[in-house]
């Protein structure tokens, strides 16, 4: 498979855990996903797919509400 960035056909697949979280909302809880990352040894493009189960999860923290009564927004 070529990398997407780059074209070149220099990939490998690691195991991984990331975490997720709105950018500017820090206080906001993280989704923690367990996929595997494509990742390009030649320019270091890295692709993954967040699974459908998790998508919820991202989109319910995104309009979840936190201590202060303060709504998130996407």
């Amino acid at each position: 498979m070529a990398c997407s960035s780059c074209g070149a056909d220099n990939q490998i697949e690691y195991d991984s855990e990331i975490a997720i979280r709105l950018r500017k909302k820090v206080d906001s809880p993280a989704v923690f996903v367990s996929r595997a990352l494509l990742v390009c040894l030649l320019c270091g493009f890295t692709e993954f797919t967040v699974p459908e189960s998790e998508l919820g999860l991202l989109a319910y923290s995104a309009t979840a509400t936190n201590a202060f009564g303060v709504a998130y927004d996407s």
